[in-house]
């Protein structure tokens, strides 16, 4: 990973003309510097990683104290902006028709987000390493889970939330129930633990190290089994997927970067694109690949971009263009929605293309998000050295 963030350093612009502006932060650091991609804070690029200022807006409809919550509305009250154009009620920032919502504030470096019907869920990657959740329409935070060790990717089914601990040599698959109850550990001893997928039987999970693998664990425990071993030069497992019988993932490699696939069952894998730059957030339907490419052949960040591979393979299609630092991807029925993590925003295109909607501006290293039939859903890792906030946002409509 470090390899890739001095490259991705190497091809953007000067971060002091980004970085006026910012709110102050109320957000904690890692103690070791360890950032939840598996780098460290010392090889962070100095410039890729910067978004513009966010609304400071709680989810109760307040502007944070100092906020004015920038000019995104058509007036405003003693609650902030406002925006006629809203069809809804807002309890936050209504922006071009749709509703901004802080969820969260004041977290420590959320990472990782998943939303069932009736809450919204995350990791906080650093400080004591919790797992948490709060209603999609907002109210109090529940700490589900709490002295994690990097708690990283989230997943959930009907019963279960899933999380991954991305630590080296303690890196586990983790899961309790979705109201709450006892932590039970799927598989510990893993060697940095990162993507985190799941079906009706299985966990499946990528270890981002020197060995990097994709593995597998039933839902009651017992032997995790190895999908792909590694090493292998083109093996640098990140994001993975899973749909019928098939797994999915990124090897996170500059312009050898791959999206592969394998049985659930395991046997031979295959490679459905090459030639990649650094493919990193991965989705899958029931027709194509998903995948985000954080930077161009030449090392720009701005020239990220958002790619639909067949299940088969062939052809591949490219989606949208000159992203800054895309990451986390989700799809739905009719469109593909993805972070940038460069400048801050959240963007969509439809899924045969178009010209992309940018839904959201002005965040703070978002890293991954999900979405529901209404709403995204986004995690701001932030960073205080830049006073911006960490926090879990909602947009609606999507």
């Amino acid at each position: 990973m470090t390899l890739g963030v001095a490259l991705l350093a190497a091809g953007c612009e000067s971060n002091s003309a980004r970085s006026a502006g910012r709110r102050d932060a109320d957000a904690g650091s890692s103690a070791d510097g360890a950032w939840p991609d598996g780098h460290s804070s010392d090889d962070a690029p100095d410039d890729s990683v910067v978004g513009d200022d966010s609304p400071g807006v709680l989810a109760d409809g307040g502007a944070e104290e100092g906020s004015t919550g920038g000019a995104l509305g058509d007036s405003t009250d003693a609650n902030g902006p406002v925006d006629a154009r809203c069809a809804d009620p807002c309890t936050g920032v209504c922006v071009a028709g749709r509703c901004l919502v802080t969820l969260a504030s004041g977290e420590l470096h959320p990472y990782s987000v998943a939303v069932d019907r009736t809450s919204v869920y995350w990791t906080n990657y650093v400080g004591n390493g919790t797992v948490k959740k709060v209603p999609r329409e907002g109210g109090p935070i529940t700490t589900l889970a709490s002295g994690e060790e990097y708690p990283h990717s989230i997943v959930l089914n009907d019963t279960n939330v899933y999380w991954t601990r991305y630590s080296s040599p303690n890196g586990a698959v983790r899961t309790m129930p979705l109201a709450g109850g006892p932590v039970t550990e799927l598989v510990s001893g893993q060697d940095g633990c990162h993507g985190l997928a799941v079906d009706g039987m299985n966990a499946y999970w990528t270890t981002l190290s020197a060995a990097g693998a994709v593995m597998k664990v039933a839902l009651d425990g017992g032997a995790p089994t190895t999908l792909a071993p590694g090493p292998d030069p083109l093996l640098n497992p990140v994001e993975i997927a899973v749909r019928d019988t098939t797994v999915y993932w990124t090897n996170w490699r500059m312009l050898v970067g791959t999206v592969m696939k394998v049985p659930v069952d395991g046997g031979a894998r295959s490679t459905l694109a090459s030639g990649q730059e650094f493919p990193y957030g991965i989705a899958v339907d029931a027709e194509n690949v998903y995948v985000t490419n954080s930077i161009d052949l030449a090392g720009h960040s701005r020239g990220g971009n958002v790619r639909k591979i067949p299940l088969n393979g062939d052809p591949i299609t490219t989606l949208a263009t000159g992203l800054d630092g895309p990451y986390g991807i989700a799809v739905d029925a009719t469109s593909v929605y993805w972070v940038n993590h460069g400048d801050g925003t959240v963007m969509k295109v439809g899924l045969e293309g178009g010209a992309p909607t940018t839904l959201a501006s002005g965040q703070d290293l978002p890293y991954h998000l999900a979405v529901d039939s209404t709403s995204v859903y986004w995690a701001n890792y932030g960073d205080p050295l830049m006073n911006q906030v960490d926090s879990v946002m909602k947009l609606t409509p999507k």
